[in-house]
């Protein structure tokens, strides 16, 4: 079989022209509040890349940086806040958080009606049983790709290596809807569990 070359900024620059005109129809900016611990560089790039997409979209973009050996109680405390401010519309978390720091406490510290990434329990559980708040944005996107290569879908074995399994719980049903079989696998096991695969998603911003 020949490569396929999956035209990611065409797809991205559709999805963007639809957000603007919903932003446009609703007749305010929402605003998107984003928390990231440390300086890692991927992280960082992450974030700058999120929050030009809503600039471009028409969504307000407020960054909460904290330095990396923050304690978990500053982070909650700040996720607690954005919770209660009737001004911010949507909250995600960076992910991957440093290592002292405990995502799932985090994750389940945002309000469900206010997770951006889906990535709450409650967002999840409601995904599975066919009833979502949301569709996680970065799930929805990651299977429009897949899909763009117009293969047929039904039955192939997805493996999605990331740093962190909060990042693949919504994905794994997202990519089940279309068929897809999804598993888990860590930066460590990559080498050899994509090797049975016939659809890998890499989510750890370095070469594994």
């Amino acid at each position: 079989m020949s490569a396929k070359l999956i035209d990611g900024k065409s797809l991205a620059a559709g999805i963007i022209a639809r957000a603007k005109r919903d932003c446009a129809d609703l007749g305010y900016s929402p605003t998107l509040a984003a928390v990231i611990v440390g300086d890692d560089p991927a992280s960082q790039q992450y974030v700058r890349l999120k929050e030009k997409a809503c600039r471009e979209s028409g969504v307000h973009f407020e960054r909460l940086s904290f330095a990396a050996d923050a304690k978990i109680n500053l982070v909650v405390r700040a996720v607690e806040n954005l919770n209660r401010r009737q001004d911010v519309d949507g909250i995600l978390v960076q992910l991957p958080l440093p290592n002292h720091l405990d995502e799932r406490v985090i994750i389940q510290t945002i309000d469900p009606e206010k997770d951006a990434d889906g990535f709450h329990p409650n967002n999840v559980h409601a995904l599975a049983n066919g009833s979502p708040r949301l569709v996680p944005g970065l799930a929805a996107g990651i299977l429009a790709l897949i899909k763009s290569t117009g293969e047929s879908l039904r039955g192939k074995r997805a493996v999605v290596v990331a740093n962190s399994k909060i990042f693949f719980e919504p994905l794994s049903v997202v990519l089940g809807s279309a068929g897809i079989e999804a598993s888990y696998a860590r930066p460590d096991e990559a080498s050899q569990r994509t090797r049975q695969a016939d659809i890998v998603v890499m989510a750890v911003s370095r070469p594994v």
